[in-house]
């Protein structure tokens, strides 16, 4: 910066000390660092100095193109609604000119790495000109095209949906439920299966399919001329390809060509059920080692098919699942190979977006929607307030996109499972307790039949206070003894009474014998035992008012710790009024 002081005080010999420093200042606020970065101006009439020395930097700033973001900030300052000037062009035409896209992120595929090109799946951004052709042609050849499909291929059809392919599967599996065969499914998984399209063979098929060649040759020209670059997110873009194979990503045709190359699958003794790539066999015989024999076979012959038309079965993706009323039965490890590799066996496989348990519960299913709706009626917590966040209508339509389309999907399916219905009847025992007067034989019917997941939320862990608000009529010694009753296939009450008076002569006559004098009844008798085996009482028992019921006894924050009654996980027998 000396040298720059220098040639300043040559420029203008009358400038001051205090100017100078203030000059110098500014100097280094512009960056100016050596005498290249300074243009001079001679005005020897003008008293302020300041304007007369400037930054080439700047200058060079001014004398530059204007960029592409200063266009589109100017763009995005346009007022719509506003009066054309004389070239009749509306503000509303240059605004939808501009960009509006930050940036595109690339989300790479569920449980893959971010580091592999091979985790992103490639989205074609074509042109809105193409795209309207597209449609033209789509429009077209869709009858056409339709009437000649399998109706065991759903995919983008008119009038079918995932939720109908699903719920024809789960139909089927459930009519070898009724009919009492072992039902098995294979849920076939392709490897990029778009990208791997055959161009020759989808000519092929085509022309089978659609009579018109002129047609035909029309649509394989906008395959087989097309050309792509790829960008990467630091806005690098790669050089000119040429596409030799597959249907882009993106496009309106591709799903529809897609179906006409899958169309003429093999016949096989398996039901079918595609949608677009996703393919799923099921079969049912009326025993286990029949339905692999024919699962394999099938197998056998889908795989050839795949490998003629040039498709990839990914081996490692590739389930199967057994299905039965029986849970044990449907543990069964399903033996079906492919390449004399034995598939992976799952109990809950997902088929379209839903869980399919082995019994057709759809307990999983329910359990992944409720932590999804969950997490989003969290996130549409955070944007609602009284006095501030989002309004009503941006919270209703927010809630339709994020937690309706969640939990409403194949509603009609899972709602009427038997894991639905128990939860449902749980509900009502809620609401019930709720009333303080219920019904009896109600409450009883419904506790009857939800015993199933009651031992499940015991089994998980669930402490005494969850229990209580989960199921409120679980501790009444009704229920207690009538589920009891069920699982042991005699009343525990009756059963106890009766080995009491049995026992109770011969124990008593063997006390006796010792000089223990003891009473009648099933408290003098455990008592005698207690005194027997020189059994501290205080270890053993809790003492409480004859009111109490145990539950009461065990959250009670003055409860005896006593060694034996800290948390007993065997059954205990609580004596009222000793």
């Amino acid at each position: 910066m000396e040298l720059v002081k220098e040639l300043v005080k040559k420029a203008i010999p009358s400038l001051s000390s205090d100017k100078m420093d203030a000059l110098m200042a500014r100097l280094v606020e512009l960056g100016v660092q050596c005498e290249d970065d300074l243009i001079l101006v001679e005005a020897p009439d003008i008293q302020d100095t300041m304007p007369l020395i400037q930054c080439r930097r700047l200058v060079k700033a001014f004398q530059g193109e204007f960029t592409a973001e200063e266009l589109s900030e100017a763009m995005s300052k346009l007022k719509p609604g506003k009066s054309p000037g004389r070239d009749n062009i509306h503000p509303e035409f240059v605004i939808h000119q501009s960009t509006t896209t930050t940036g595109w992120l690339s989300l790479p595929k569920p449980n893959k790495s971010a580091e592999d090109p091979k985790s992103y799946r490639p989205i074609s951004l074509l042109c809105v000109p193409f795209k309207i052709l597209e449609r033209m042609i789509h429009s077209r050849i869709e009858p056409v095209v339709d009437s000649q499909l399998p109706r065991e291929q759903a995919g983008f059809r008119r009038g079918r949906s995932t939720a109908d392919q699903v719920t024809l599967l789960c139909q089927d599996i459930e009519d070898s439920f009724q009919d009492s065969e072992k039902a098995g499914a294979v849920y076939l998984d392709l490897t990029a299966a778009y990208d791997t399209v055959w161009l020759r063979g989808l000519h092929l098929k085509l022309l089978r399919t659609i009579p018109d060649r002129h047609m035909v040759k029309f649509i394989m020209e906008t395959l087989s001329n097309r050309s792509f670059i790829l960008q990467t997110s630091s806005g690098q873009c790669s050089r000119l390809r040429r596409l030799k194979n597959g249907v882009p990503q993106g496009s309106v045709l591709s799903p529809m060509l897609f179906n006409v190359y899958i169309h003429d699958l093999p016949d096989t003794a398996s039901r079918k059920y595609g949608y677009a790539d996703d393919l799923t066999i099921m079969l049912s015989r009326p025993t286990w080692k029949a339905m692999e024999e024919g699962l394999n076979e099938d197998m056998g012959t889908l795989v050839a098919y795949l490998r003629r038309w040039r498709l990839q079965l990914s081996v490692g993706k590739t389930v199967a699942a057994a299905y039965h009323l029986s849970t044990r039965e449907a543990r069964r490890e399903l033996e079906v190979r492919v390449d004399n590799k034995c598939l992976e066996v799952q109990q809950a496989p997902m088929y379209l977006g839903v869980r399919l348990d082995r019994t057709l519960s759809f307990k999983k299913h329910l359990e992944e929607v409720k932590a999804k709706v969950t997490s989003r009626v969290a996130l549409i917590r955070r944007l609602a307030g009284t006095t501030w966040g989002a309004s009503a209508k941006t919270l209703r339509i927010s809630t339709q996109a994020l937690v309706f389309s969640v939990a409403e999907y194949c509603a009609p399916l899972w709602s009427r499972s038997p894991h639905a219905r128990k939860l449902s009847k749980r509900n009502e025992l809620k609401s019930a307790f709720k009333t303080h007067d219920p019904q009896e034989s109600s409450v009883r019917k419904l506790m009857a039949e939800t015993y199933p997941i009651q031992r499940e939320t015991i089994n998980d862990g669930t402490n005494v206070k969850v229990l209580k608000e989960e199921w409120p009529f679980l501790f009444e010694a009704a229920h207690l003894f009538d589920h009891a009753s069920r699982l042991l296939g005699f009343s525990v009450q009756n059963k106890l009474a009766q080995e009491l008076s049995k026992k109770e002569l011969g124990i008593n006559n063997f006390l006796d014998t010792k000089g223990m004098k003891m009473g009648e009844g099933p408290v003098q008798l455990i008592c005698g035992i207690v005194r027997y085996f020189k059994e501290n009482p205080d270890h053993l028992f809790c003492k409480n008012e004859s009111s109490s019921v145990l539950e009461d006894q065990m959250l009670s924050p003055n409860r005896t710790r006593t060694p034996r009654m800290l948390n007993p996980c065997t059954p205990c027998i609580l004596i009222r009024g000793l």
